[in-house]
């Protein structure tokens, strides 16, 4: 594939599995598809990047709740348009929305009503996983991603033991599920503790992973657990995976870079989420261990609520506004190298949801999907709820400091 006269061409650090290399991207603005990159293809390129700025592929979010489904029930808290625009504004081009709704895809039906409602209103590509529960099969004819929900959530996809969930998993041998591992029996007996943490104590999402690890095995299962905030449930995986299961593993910004050590009552409020913030020993061995690469995906679990929602004890907050502030500061603050960050935003993510997608993400590389993001270095952004486009304009990030910006390019009407 080669150049024409209408490509765009951006020339800046490129980051890759490779590493970073000064490189030219060209890419064709009506296509909206990467046409080649090379270290030299124009003398004119449209936009030259300085050496302290990082050209990557459009971030992936593997876990986030865009609220939306045909009962337009929740699309006070966000629907497909608002979910786009601040994926857009963080960086993100593809993400993989969940299905605890009223209305969730679990048959090739409702799958089919979710797809059309993506494809009318969606600025991003959209892939819906499709739910399990205790009637549910798999759809044959159809290679999708699966998710499992081990204990209550919103709606009725959820499962009350393990012995329920191993029943109806036998029927999903070798499909890819990704896992909500929070054991339902220990939530049951901790549901009248005095905070959230207690209530949703740690050891309830290490017994669900014991499962999830021993269900893989039993019906050679591709794995993800999902947003996963333990120490322990970690090493459970890490051994998992050097056993030779196919285990991977997800984890969100707000694990990392939140504990119960160093947030006030009032914040805890405002940051409840499932799994709940953790130890500060849970959150560096996280960090710890996505500085060495045994993190495979970093998530958002992008699950916004109106702020009355959250002053009431709502679960779950906000992420896709500032993905790619999360990725730059992770880079200039926490010394992680962009390498890394680049496999498991970029790369990895991309090489999951490809199979399922109508484009290839993840990569700068001819034919890939070409809306790419641009990390600026250098800069002192504090962030406002004017730098946000979700509905409920509130993140955890409020009012912190980056020292990077970025920008998605082409930018498009």
């Amino acid at each position: 594939m080669t150049t024409s006269s209408n490509s765009l061409v951006i020339e800046g650090p490129c980051v890759s599995l490779a590493g970073i290399q000064t490189k030219q991207v060209a890419i064709d603005p009506y296509s909206r598809l990467i046409l080649d990159v090379e270290k030299k293809l124009t003398d004119s390129p449209h936009l030259v990047l300085s050496d302290t700025d990082l050209i990557f592929p459009g971030f992936v979010d593997i876990h986030i709740h865009a609220r939306e489904d045909n009962s337009g029930k929740f699309n006070y808290k966000e629907d497909f348009r608002s979910m786009s625009q601040a994926a857009l504004n963080g960086g993100v081009v593809a993400v993989m929305d969940m299905p605890n709704h009223h209305e969730p895809p679990i048959d090739l039906n409702s799958w089919r009503k979710k797809q059309m409602l993506i494809e009318h209103k969606a600025a991003v590509e959209v892939i819906p996983y499709i739910g399990i529960g205790t009637e549910t099969y798999p759809i044959h004819g159809h290679k999708l991603p699966y998710k499992v929900y081990m204990s209550p959530s919103i709606g009725e996809l959820f499962f009350q033991t393990e012995e329920q969930l191993d029943i109806v998993l036998a029927r999903y041998e070798e499909k890819h599920i990704s896992f909500h591992c929070e054991d339902p029996e220990i939530l049951k007996i901790s549901a009248n503790k005095s905070t959230h943490e207690q209530r949703r104590p740690a050891k309830a999402e290490i017994s669900a992973i014991k499962t999830a690890i021993r269900l893989t095995k039993k019906y050679n299962l591709h794995t993800i657990i999902c947003h996963l905030s333990t120490k322990q449930g970690l090493q459970l995986c890490l051994q998992a995976k050097a056993d030779g299961l196919d285990i991977k593993v997800e984890v969100t910004p707000h694990h990392l870079y939140f504990d119960t050590e160093s947030v006030n009552n009032e914040d805890l409020k405002m940051l409840q989420v499932n799994p709940p913030i953790r130890s500060k020993e849970d959150r560096y061995f996280l960090l710890a261990e996505l500085k060495k690469g045994n993190i495979d995906f970093i998530a958002t679990d992008h699950a916004p609520h109106s702020l009355s929602e959250k002053d009431a004890g709502a679960s779950g907050i906000t992420g896709l506004d500032t993905f790619s502030l999360v990725v730059g500061d992770l880079i200039d603050k926490h010394n992680i190298s962009p390498v890394t960050l680049y496999k498991m935003s970029c790369y990895n993510p991309g090489q999951f949801i490809n199979p399922f997608s109508k484009h290839n993400f993840g990569k700068l590389e001819m034919g890939y999907y070409g809306l790419i993001n641009i990390i600026y270095g250098n800069q002192d952004k504090q962030l406002t709820t004017d730098d946000l486009y979700t509905k409920n304009r509130w993140s955890p990030f409020l009012d912190k400091h980056f020292s990077t910006i970025n920008q998605i390019y082409p930018q498009f009407d």
